[in-house]
């Protein structure tokens, strides 16, 4: 039994009376069963092994997992401690033992730091602080027993309002702490202030609304309420326009009537005074008839000046556009009253800034109505001194529009500055006493003010008693491009370098004929007195000199001008235009001429190159010239038809002058009667006339040439009245063309010609060229000698012209070239030869565009224009009636 299993073997022995020996089957499962025993030994303790080694790898494993699961908590606490103090709020934890409570987390740095506390701190005093606080304990208190807490802190140190949420924390049904997070809502605030200040500002806009709508509701009802008593109104007002329009045209009606009563005689006293004038007459005769033209000019001034405001009043006035010389009617203005000036003794000139054109578009008679009366007035006020006038412009603006300035200023008596405000007011004059002394209708500044306004400017006043005023108006303008300026400020090739010499004992016409000189090219020496200029005279030879009337008069001025005479430089005298004559006679060969004064710049130019550049031509000025009446015959049968016998001889008497004897109609009936008897070229017709007018008879005479077929004649009106509209009312009723009265035979002239038909032409006459109306003109402002003259030296000059452009090009010098095209164009214009103008300037502009091919394609041209004009110019001085002859150019 030795090979059983100690278990089995205990097991057997247990048992009594087993004998195995005597029981081999017995002992045989013995035998198994004890290797069985066996075989479970060896499995169990295979298996206790096996679960002693797994044993010891889980201990190992969770170990290894206990690290690593203590390593992330302690990383998410990190994270989770960083994420707390990085957020916005701040999140604390408090608890409660025994009496007081004690803070155990706090976190949010940011806010904390904001709000200045100290973190270290915190924990043990802020908190606490903020819970014993009376204002917020009773939240604290609250929440200890269970309730949510919410609650606002306003943080005045730092400007910050925080919001505060107490959430209380229990265990066991107890409160043990309290969390509490405390947030910054200061923009929240800041919003809900503005919220609520929109929603205030709201409210009280609607009720403004709600009061403007019961506000609105009640205008309604009264504008109900009015809407019969405005159509009353307005059929009252209606019916006073219509009575206003009544009056208006009855005043326009009684002003018209008044101007042709009033100028009816005066025409008269005015044609037979111009006619008395072109007589033989003695000097004292000479003055009564021109007492009697300065009177009756006088008078209608102040009924032109009557008669304008009564357009401009009634919105009549209209404003013309046409392009003109600006210089030519600025030295027109001043010669108006120049004679004025002169008598007084004033100082008169006007200064144009280089930069000013000649030439610009505009209503030439308007502004010299404005200059006129501007000027006039300066002369007037003045007892002594000067009068300036002033002309500047600005650079042109994008559309080519300029801005004129004219500045008048006086040393006269000056105006008071209560007064100032009033003087552009129609009918004011300072007081009665200035209107006895001066005379005038007040009407004056009153309408340039207007007229100043429709030419698109503005006028103003400044003044000091008793030292002067200064008037300055401005005007909207362009440039005219159709016109040459007749006299550029800039230096001429025929005074450039020469000297002058200008005695005048006036400064403000010493400075302004200086600085003209200047602008020319001259050098230019000034003097007022005779002992200065004869110092000045020691500085060197002068090519001319000028001397006022002033200094010349005197005994040593009278020496110094003939030893001026006597060193070969006669001088120029300037005087006003009065005593021209007078001076020559005066000085006689001691002098070179006259010059009028204040200047005329064309014409003394002119005087300039002719006395002092041999070698130069002169540029007159650019406008038609009137032939003279004496030469010009017409053969017409004309009728007049005027009713006042005055103006009737009148007539008669300028007609004769014009070689036309005209029939008589006393009215309109006798008029019609006449025009159907006989066929007439041409009918002057006064139109206000008893029974028949002359509207009447011009409708009726149109009539019947229509029903019978005949060709009309010319109808010419006469009137005195000068109202807006009585030019269309005379086409309207057939008329022509329109002449008013007073009748100047110059005006009487070119209107006959103007409307003389083919066949009627004036006797022996064929139609003048340019070059000779430009050369009569010449002929006019110097002599016909000296006109001629200049014509024959400009023809035998012009092919070696011709050639010296030709030259320059052959040379390839486009600069000569030019400057030889740009001569001859401005020497050509002085004749009229405008053809040979635009040729000459074609050449020019190819030159300055160094095309040099172009300018020699345009010589052949030039060189033909060029000999037509050579012809023209010999025709010219032939139609002069001199015996030189000029040979055209071949």
């Amino acid at each position: 039994m030795s090979d059983i299993h100690p278990l089995l073997l205990r097991q057997l022995r247990r048992l009594p009376q087993l004998d195995l020996d005597s029981h081999p089957d017995l002992q045989r499962l013995v035998t198994v069963v004890g290797k069985t025993y066996e075989d479970f030994q060896t499995q169990h303790q295979f298996l206790s092994h096996t679960l002693e080694t797994a044993s010891e790898e889980l201990t190992e494993a969770n170990e290894r997992l206990r690290q690593e699961s203590e390593s992330r908590i302690r990383d998410l606490s990190k994270l989770f401690e960083e994420t707390l103090n990085e957020q916005p709020n701040i999140i604390f934890r408090c608890a409660r033992h025994e009496d007081a409570f004690q803070v155990h987390l706090a976190r949010g740095r940011r806010l904390i730091a904001r709000l200045g506390w100290n973190h270290n701190r915190l924990e043990k005093e802020t908190i606490a602080m903020l819970i014993e606080d009376p204002r917020h304990s009773i939240h604290f208190l609250r929440a200890w027993k269970g309730e949510e807490q919410r609650f606002e802190i306003d943080f005045w140190h730092a400007n910050i309002v925080c919001e505060v949420i107490l959430l209380p924390i229990r265990e066991n049904h107890k409160v043990k702490e309290i969390m509490g997070v405390m947030a910054d809502i200061t923009r929240q605030k800041a919003a809900e202030d503005r919220l609520r200040h929109a929603s205030d500002d709201l409210t009280r806009r609607a009720e403004e609304l709600e009061k403007n709508r019961r506000v609105m509701l009640s205008m309604i009802e009264d504008l109900d309420q009015s809407r019969t008593r405005i159509t009353q109104e307005r059929d009252r007002a209606n019916a006073l326009a219509d009575e206003a329009a009544s009056a208006n045209r009855a005043k326009s009606d009684f002003l018209a009537t008044m101007s042709h009563e009033i100028r009816t005689p005066m025409n008269g006293v005015l044609g037979f005074a111009q006619l008395l004038q072109q007589t033989i007459l003695s000097d004292q005769q000479q003055d009564f008839v021109s007492a009697i033209r300065t009177s009756a000019e006088a008078l209608l001034r102040v009924i032109n000046d009557v008669l304008d405001f009564s357009k401009i009043e009634s919105g009549h006035m209209e404003i013309e556009d046409h392009p003109f010389c600006l210089q030519t009617s600025v030295d027109d203005a001043l010669g108006t009253v120049s004679t004025a000036a002169a008598e007084k003794g004033i100082d008169l000139a006007a200064r144009f800034e280089p930069n000013v054109p000649t030439s610009i578009t505009g209503d030439s008679h308007r502004l010299r109505q404005v200059l006129v009366n501007l000027v006039g007035n300066a002369v007037k006020f003045t007892p002594h001194g000067e009068v300036r006038l002033e002309i500047s412009a600005n650079k042109p603006d994008a559309t080519g529009e300029i801005e004129l300035t004219f500045r008048i200023s006086d040393s006269g008596i000056g105006i008071p500055a209560d007064q100032i405000g009033k003087l552009f007011t129609p009918f004011h004059q300072q007081d009665s006493s200035t209107s006895r002394r001066f005379g005038g209708t007040g009407l004056g500044l009153a309408i340039c003010r207007r007229l100043v306004e429709l030419m698109g400017g503005t006028i103003r006043a400044d003044s000091t008693p008793d030292v002067g005023s200064v008037f300055t108006f401005t005007l909207r303008t362009r440039k005219a491009e159709d016109l040459p300026d007749l006299i550029q400020p800039v230096p001429h090739p025929g005074l450039t370098g020469l000297a002058a010499l200008i005695l005048d004992t006036h400064g403000w016409s010493r400075s302004v004929l200086a600085e003209l000189l200047e602008r020319w090219g001259m050098s230019v020496r000034v003097a007022s007195t005779v002992s200065e200029a004869r110092s000045s005279l020691l500085e060197g030879p002068i090519s001319t000199a000028l001397v006022d009337q002033g200094s010349a008069e005197t005994p040593e001025g009278i020496e110094f001008v003939r030893e001026l005479a006597e060193s070969g430089t006669p001088p120029l005298i300037l005087c006003p235009p009065g005593d021209l004559v007078a001076e020559r006679d005066r000085f006689g060969d001691a002098i070179s001429g006259t010059v009028s004064k204040p200047l005329k710049v064309s014409p003394f130019f002119n005087l300039l190159i002719k006395k002092t550049a041999k070698d130069w031509v002169p540029t007159p000025e650019v406008q038609p010239a009137a032939s003279p009446a004496e030469k010009e015959q017409f053969e017409l049968r004309l009728l007049l038809a005027e009713d006042n016998p005055i103006n009737r001889k009148l007539a008669l008497a300028a007609l004769a002058q014009i070689g036309c004897t005209p029939d008589i109609a006393v009215d309109g009936q006798e008029a019609l009667d006449a025009a159907v008897r006989e066929r007439y070229d041409i009918i002057l017709m006064d139109v206000q006339m008893p029974g028949m007018d002359g509207l009447e008879a011009t409708r009726r005479i149109r009539e019947w040439e229509a029903d019978h077929q005949v060709p009309p004649a010319k109808i010419i009106a006469l009137t005195a009245n000068a109202l807006s509209g009585d030019r269309d009312l005379c086409l309207k009723a057939g008329m022509n063309d329109y002449l008013p009265k007073p009748i100047k035979i110059h005006s009487l002239r070119d209107m006959i010609r103007s409307n003389s038909r083919p066949d009627a032409a004036p006797f022996q006459e064929t139609p003048e060229s340019q070059a000779t109306r430009t050369l009569r003109q010449l002929a006019q402002e110097l002599t016909v000698e000296d006109a001629v003259t200049l014509a024959a030296e400009f023809n035998q000059d012009l092919e070696a012209q011709i050639d010296s452009i030709r030259h320059s090009l052959d040379l390839r010098n486009d600069e000569d070239a030019r400057r030889h095209a740009h001569s001859l164009k401005g020497s050509s214009s002085i004749f009229g030869l405008e053809d040979l103008r635009h040729a000459a300037a074609a050449v020019e502009k190819a030159c300055a565009d160094r095309d040099l091919n172009l300018a020699n394609q345009l010589m052949p041209d030039l060189q033909k224009v060029a000999q037509t004009a050579s012809r023209e110019l010999h025709d010219a001085v032939q139609a002069l009636g001199v015996n030189t002859v000029i040979f055209p150019m071949s």
